[in-house]
């Protein structure tokens, strides 16, 4: 009974602490597990954790997040795992996070033992609707 009540504060604990910081990264809401494979034919399992927010003021849903993916090598013992960040922006544009391809820098950092980090971003053509009701960029 007393582990029980341990485990029950310790939850209780961890959701009041989510409650009072909306950027707490709770790795199990998010988990994905997934295997890409290269044009080569080399294949890496990855976790992904994706859809994380990293503003506490979320003003556009569309762009206001970021994607993580963690190649399996990573979780070895001891091991320092080099992070890759891939922006997908262009001539200031908004853009949406996306996933590793086998096809770009993303699939091959992976392979590498690379964790893969890929957010999205406003941009110049980000529109946001006010509480006027007027749209605006920012």
């Amino acid at each position: 009974m007393v582990a029980g009540s341990i485990a029950g504060g310790i939850t209780n604990t961890v959701l009041a602490q989510v409650q009072q910081d909306p950027l707490r990264f709770v790795a199990d809401n998010q988990l994905t597990e997934q295997i890409l494979t290269l044009p080569d034919g080399k294949s890496i399992k990855y976790r992904g954790y994706e859809n994380i927010y990293y503003v506490a003021d979320v003003v556009d849903s569309t762009y206001q997040y970021l994607n993580v993916y963690v190649p399996e090598t990573a979780y070895e013992e001891n091991r320092q795992t080099p992070i890759f960040l891939k922006t997908n922006v262009g001539g200031y544009m908004a853009s949406k996070a996306s996933a590793p391809s086998p096809t770009d820098a993303t699939g091959r950092a992976l392979l590498e033992g690379y964790v893969v980090v890929i957010p999205g971003s406003r941009g110049a053509n980000s529109e946001i609707t006010g509480t006027n009701g007027k749209a605006f960029y920012r």
